[in-house]
């Protein structure tokens, strides 16, 4: 029993080290070459207004488009905006309107 396990241990070890891929550089440093990059959401450059309050509108790696809020108590939370058939925003109406009235 106890080859067993020991013998799972090493091969379980021995998979993971073999899975890894690692460049020495110049330096003598080792890097990790599987580094996924990291993806900021960006900001539309357009407005929403709910309530008198204006927030700018971002867009997120995967398309969707939303506004932070905060909360009565005080946390700040993605909001979404709704997307229709055609692609775009259900809101998109109020988006643009706002952003005539705001030149």
């Amino acid at each position: 029993m106890k080859k067993l396990f020991l013998t799972s241990v090493l091969c379980l070890g021995l998979a993971h080290a073999h899975s890894q891929t690692i460049v020495q550089t110049s330096t003598g440093d080792y890097i990790d070459i599987n580094i996924v990059p990291a993806y900021n959401d960006s900001i539309t450059g357009r407005i929403y207004t709910s309530n008198k309050l204006v927030y700018p509108v971002y867009k997120g790696k995967r398309g969707g488009i939303y506004i932070w809020k905060t909360s009565k108590k005080g946390n700040k939370y993605k909001k979404y905006l709704k997307v229709s058939a055609n692609g775009h925003p259900a809101d998109l109406k109020q988006v643009l309107e706002n952003n005539e009235n705001n030149l």
